[in-house]
Order: structure tokens, then C-alpha cells, then sequence
């Protein structure tokens, strides 16, 4: 990013901030617990689509790309509602996001990124 992007952003009021490496999973629990899940699904979904085509002796790519489009909107749709906020929750308790006191495990994968990231999140 260049200096000139930083400067446009500071113009708004927005702060734009480089992520220590191998931070994801702790800074953005939902890229874990729900973008998997709804990728699944999505997946699933899919695949089920295909074979159902198939079966009926009908090839996807002959179907109109509005028809299609319904169908994937219809998908994401679906994935998403099929997401629990159970899920939600537990990504963002799995992802110890906001408490000072990580687990051992956590405490030695990422010990030298910790400081970073408390900084960020202003811990």
C-alpha cells in the first residue's frame, strides 16, 4: 500500500493497520468458525445441484445463467441460515479475541505476535 492510500484514508478518518503474521485465527474468528461452515455448505449445496442435474440428464452449463443465478442466490441464502449462532459464539470463545489470559497452548504459538496484536486491539 502506498503512502498516498494511507494519506486518502486518514482524509476519512480510517486507520489502516498491518496484522502480525499468522494472526488470523485469533483476529478474525469468524474466517475459522463460520466462513468454513457457509463454504461448506455452499459446497454441498453444489455438488447436490450437479449430481441432481446429472441424474436428470441435464447439463448445468445449458441452463440459464439466470436460472443458475437464482439457484447460487438461493445457496448462499441457505448457508447462511443453515449457520447457528452457536457457531458464531464459539468462534469467537475459540479465538480467545478480548481475554488476557490465553491458554498455555496459545500462549507459546504465539508469543512473540501477542504483543502486536494486544497493541492493536489496545489490550
Amino acid at each position: 500500500m502506498d503512502k498516498n492510500t494511507l494519506k486518502n484514508l486518514e482524509k476519512f478518518n480510517l486507520k489502516f493497520l498491518f496484522l502480525p503474521p499468522n494472526t488470523t485465527s485469533i483476529l478474525q474468528p469468524l474466517d475459522v468458525g463460520v466462513n468454513a461452515n457457509f463454504k461448506k455448505n455452499i459446497k454441498k449445496k453444489h455438488i447436490n445441484w450437479l449430481i441432481n442435474c446429472y441424474s436428470l440428464g441435464i447439463v448445468a452449463k445449458d441452463i440459464s445463467i439466470h436460472s443458475r443465478r437464482n439457484t447460487f442466490i438461493k445457496f448462499i441464502i441457505e448457508s447462511f441460515d443453515e449457520i447457528s449462532s452457536e457457531c458464531v459464539k464459539k468462534s469467537f470463545t475459540n479465538s480467545e479475541i478480548g481475554v488476557n489470559n490465553l491458554t498455555p497452548h496459545w500462549n507459546n504459538k504465539f508469543s512473540k505476535t501477542l504483543p502486536s496484536i494486544n497493541k492493536i486491539l489496545n489490550f
